[in-house]
């Protein structure tokens, strides 16, 4: 998917086509399951790819059956891949925006080589069900990270500060040298004081961010919406450090957002689990639904990527991968809208009509959603 995004960007009219690159090396079921293929056909179709160069088969070592599995799902779903293409052209997309840059700073090498993944996509909001793409242009709050903020021009910047603009606390640092700290509204700096205990959002108290640094409130109209604390362990009282997650109404007209610590983060212990839970989640959701329409997304708790946009025809399209190992006996949707229909799209490439429930807010599909079998929905 990233490779798509990328390529898409930084050969904008220059090519006609691109093809993913859905390899499955060392090519049997053992490396890649015949659904990770799937879904990286669909997540690349999604991005603007029209066709693969993909291996399914090995060579070498003569096992022809280790491709079976393969090529009975990309029999299956060929129809689906052909009119998923046609919608994607349609589309455009809402959401969390992660821009791209010339420079290209991200990429599948390692870190110490200069370049990462996309943390706030890959270790936030791809399993938090809020819609999310990659482009430089479009709706929404625009996400930057510490790798990424220095691929961007000071112009570009100011465009993104029109808009919400969500940052690492080590973008905002970097950004601050760069004479923004009037649009950001805090100073950044390392903090050497009493042991963080925590953090407390919502009345929630959680584990600090991953890499905590300090922020210093530099404006009064900042808004603190969490706290980083100390406990004391032998009179338990609680005292309060500096903020955890900063909003700030800048210059340009937008808000900027700054989070204390970075999402560039090891699954271990407490460290991701800082901002993968549901209070983190619904401060999230705060966030962006403050200045942002996010048409719809997934309001619970499994691992979920969502595509979404709106389709030249003005209908909602929404494309959920299942990245947990639960399956999903039913689809809940926020919608922000009246609708007539939910439909999903077959196999065979058709539209067929959901049956669905609304209560509390929440729109159940009845549809299961299989670990990594995208489903596509329609909402007319």
């Amino acid at each position: 998917m990233f490779r798509a995004a990328i390529l898409r960007e930084n050969t904008k009219d220059k090519v006609d086509i691109f093809l993913a690159e859905t390899d499955t090396c060392p090519q049997n079921r053992y490396a890649t399951s015949a659904a990770l293929l799937h879904s990286h056909f669909t997540a690349s179709i999604l991005e603007g790819a029209t066709g693969a160069k993909h291996w399914i088969t090995r060579l070498s070592a003569y096992e022809p059956a280790s491709g079976k599995a393969y090529r009975k799902k990309l029999a299956k779903y060929s129809k689906f891949y052909e009119a998923l293409t046609g919608y994607a052209k349609m589309l455009h997309p809402f959401g969390c925006r992660i821009p791209l840059t010339l420079k290209q700073n991200y990429g599948f090498v390692l870190a110490e080589q200069g370049m990462n993944l996309s943390p706030w996509a890959t270790c936030v909001l791809e399993r938090f069900g809020i819609p999310l793409y990659f482009a430089n242009e479009g709706e929404g709050a625009v996400f930057l990270d510490e790798f990424a903020v220095d691929g961007f021009s000071d112009s570009e910047i100011r465009e993104f500060l029109r808009g919400t603009l969500v940052l690492t606390a080590e973008a905002a640092s970097k950004l601050n040298c760069r004479g923004f700290l009037s649009d950001i509204g805090v100073s950044v700096s390392e903090y050497s004081g009493k042991v963080i205990t925590g953090e407390i959002v919502r009345g929630v108290r959680l584990a600090a961010q991953y890499a905590t640094r300090q922020l210093k409130i530099e404006d009064s109209k900042v808004e603190e919406l969490s706290l980083v604390y100390h406990k004391n362990t032998q009179t338990e009282e609680v005292e309060n450090l500096f903020p955890g997650v900063t909003r700030f109404q800048n210059n340009e007209g937008g808000e900027t957002v700054v989070f204390s610590g970075t999402v560039d983060m090891p699954f271990k212990y407490f460290t991701a689990f800082s901002m993968l839970n549901e209070t983190r989640k619904k401060q999230l959701l705060d966030i962006l639904l403050r200045k942002n329409s996010i048409p719809v997304y997934y309001p619970e708790d499994a691992e979920l990527y969502l595509r979404a946009g709106r389709l030249d025809s003005g209908e909602l399209f929404a494309v959920a991968f299942n990245l947990s190992q639960d399956m999903l006996d039913e689809l809940p949707l926020v919608i922000d809208r009246d609708f007539r229909a939910i439909e999903r799209l077959d196999e065979n490439g058709e539209r067929v009509p959901c049956r669905y429930k609304t209560d509390g807010g929440v729109t159940y599909i009845d549809e299961n959603v299989m670990p990594m079998e995208p489903i596509v929905i329609f909402i007319s």
